[in-house]
């Protein structure tokens, strides 16, 4: 065999062993000339015979890849990098794009010309893996559209250049119980479909960030008149369009909305719009918030709150008040309610509804719970035993502080170490907390009941299920609602339902409380009523203890 013949079948034995693997081997002379030399991987794309340029091969990647793919390419021949990889699609035969890995390495000949080559890869699996878990990482498995993560994550979300709003749908939890989760689909669809046809060809992106709200961006700042004509619009479609669905109408939607310029980090962002929905919430018509105003002081009140309430709760800033509870037959003090009392170095006297319901949203009910429930044992403790056993103290728990299962031995261990009778305590627990009750917290309240404690249930008559708490809960005090003894004085309705409630509970030997007694008139409808303990925030609102202890209780003087 002559010296040419080796050569031949040499170089062809080489194609044949190019041919058995499964990448695909390239090189690219200087003139952007392509010699492709794996027959077996290159036949899926439409390659003509012999050598392509490079024009041809570009001609088959994915417009979306090719500035990449040509920007990458030059720098290598222009720096002279040595070995680079990158990733791109490349169009097959079936017209479907197939996820390459292309290798390549600058190789420079004898004269100095330089020459690439390297390797191609199909990796469509692996790419099309990493598509999938970054698909499912952001966006919502029931709605398909973009999740919270997405929101955080988002590079190109400039809080600065866009207008935020956020529609909350309070009775999502409900819908979702009554119909099962499909409805969340079938809601989300239903928004982005009036989404469209409120923002038209606006650029939005939409994102639900929480089980019952959903945030919109738009790109721009928008004017007081077109945020309100966009609002009015997407509502308005709720309202025209409710015969065509059974599950939303426009007052259950709440929406907060954020203006451009307002630098806020996407996190805190959420939380205020959260705030916002909140805000929208309580608005009895055209449900809608602007972070603007008193609604933005009192948003930001409540983020200082959030700041500084768990190092508060930790060092005891936070301490407590009582109320009198007033015979009225004697006059005589009967008990004493305790309240929380923060003294915010920032803010001032703060009432106990603004940060009790903050610690219940950090966890912090708890710590809060039994700081306060310790300082108050510790206090009344001080007291001489005859002064002690003339009346109860209340002290309002809540019904979170319920989900512990160690909670009523908690209480028992407590007043135990202060020398103090469980009997003397009463657990005030408001009404709208028992709406949904279940075993637990029924096992619990019973554990309390049988460990001395007595329980009070406050804002008694605001509920629709205030005969089945009496029956049900181991109650010995219930306290009227405020306002309730008001509407009694001219609402006859009003009145016999009170007075059935009342002899309801005096029948099963519950005492009654009467809340808001703040002039004569009051009293002598209450007295009528058959209700003989009162309390009044306006003529006794809660003051430090020692407006009234140790001194003897009864020597304190009821308002006339």
């Amino acid at each position: 065999m002559s010296k040419e013949s080796r050569d031949v079948y040499s170089n062809t034995n080489l194609c044949q062993i190019f041919n058995t693997t499964k990448e695909g081997l390239w090189s690219m002379s200087g003139d952007n000339e392509l010699s492709f030399y794996n027959h077996t991987f290159y036949q899926q794309f439409s390659l003509p015979f012999g050598r392509v340029t490079l024009a041809h091969w570009k001609s088959l990647i994915h417009p979306a890849d090719l500035q990449h793919f040509s920007r990458t390419l030059d720098e290598q021949i222009r720096y002279g990098f040595d070995k680079i990889t990158v990733h791109y699609r490349v169009q097959n035969r079936q017209q479907r794009f197939v996820w390459i890995e292309a290798t390549s390495l600058v190789v420079y000949d004898a004269d100095g010309e330089h020459y690439l080559v390297g390797n191609h890869r199909d990796v469509s699996e692996k790419m099309w893996v990493e598509d999938y878990l970054t698909h499912a990482a952001y966006h919502d498995e029931e709605t398909g559209v973009y999740n919270r993560r997405k929101l955080l994550d988002d590079s190109d979300f400039d809080v600065n250049a866009h207008t935020v709003f956020a529609l909350r749908i309070p009775k999502m939890g409900e819908l979702i119980r009554r119909w099962g989760h499909h409805i969340v689909s079938e809601i989300a669809y239903d928004l982005i479909s009036r989404l469209k046809d409120t923002f038209g060809h606006a650029p939005y992106r939409i994102y639900r960030c929480t089980l019952d709200m959903f945030v919109v961006r738009a790109a721009g700042d928008y004017s007081r008149s077109k945020l309100e004509n966009i609002t009015s619009k997407l509502l308005a479609s709720y309202f025209v369009k409710d015969h065509e669905q059974k599950w939303l109408t426009s007052q259950d939607i709440a929406i907060g909305i954020m203006t451009a310029n307002i630098k806020m980090p996407p996190d805190r962002l959420l939380d205020t719009l959260s705030k916002l929905c909140e805000h929208a919430q309580s608005f009895p018509v055209d449900r809608v918030a602007l972070y603007t105003g008193k609604i933005q002081t009192n948003i930001e009140r409540y983020f200082v709150i959030r700041a500084t309430l768990p190092q508060a709760i930790q060092t005891q800033a936070i301490s407590f008040q009582v109320q009198p509870i007033f015979s009225l037959e004697t006059t005589q003090v009967t008990g004493y309610e305790v309240f929380a009392r923060w003294v915010h170095p920032e803010l001032g006297l703060l009432e106990p509804d603004e940060f009790v319901i903050v610690a219940e949203q950090l966890g912090l009910i708890q710590s809060l719970g039994n700081s306060i429930f310790q300082q108050a044992c510790r206090y009344f403790s001080t007291l001489e035993v005859h002064h002690f056993e003339l009346f109860s103290v209340h002290l309002n728990i809540s019904i979170l502080e319920l989900l512990n299962p160690q909670f009523a031995l908690l209480l028992r261990h407590t007043v135990e170490r202060f020398n103090l009778q469980p009997h003397y305590i009463v657990l005030e627990l408001s009404e709208l907390q028992l709406e949904d009750f279940d075993t637990q917290i029924l096992h619990q309240l019973s554990q309390l009941h049988r460990h001395g404690f007595r329980l009070a249930i406050d804002q008694f008559g605001t509920s629709l299920q205030s005969l089945t708490h009496l029956i049900k809960l181991p109650v010995s005090h219930i306290k009227i609602a405020p306002g309730l003894v008001a509407s009694a004085q001219h609402d006859p309705t009003c009145y016999q339902v009170l007075q059935i409630l009342i002899e309801f509970s005096v029948d099963r030997d519950i005492e009654v409380i009467a809340v808001g007694i703040e002039n004569a008139e009051d009293k002598t409808l209450i007295q009528k009523l058959g209700v003989h303990l009162y309390q009044g925030f306006l003529s006794y609102p809660p003051v430090e203890p020692n407006s009234f202890l140790p001194k003897p209780p009864h020597s304190a003087n009821p308002p006339a």
